[in-house]
């Protein structure tokens, strides 16, 4: 994802994925495996799809909310 959120972390985890292979072409034995840069970089796009969830909610809600008569928020609920 190339959001302003998530590229700093996803770059951070490229980095470390990059590291990690050169060691393991060096070395034949990797130093670090990487897993703090991708649980960050998930939390992140985590973090995202609830925001984007609520916006797209909140937009759905509106839309209805248009569809009423104008006076209908106004008007107290019938109880049954």
């Amino acid at each position: 994802m190339k959001t302003k959120e998530c590229s700093p972390l996803k770059h951070h985890y490229d980095e470390c994925a990059e590291r990690v292979q050169r060691q393991e072409e060096e070395q034949g034995k990797a130093q670090e495996d990487c897993v703090e840069e991708c649980e960050y970089h998930q939390a992140s796009l985590r973090n995202l799809e609830a925001r984007l969830r609520s916006e797209v909610h909140t937009e759905l809600l509106l839309m209805a909310l248009s569809r009423l008569p104008h006076d209908a928020l106004r008007r107290p609920m019938r109880r049954a």
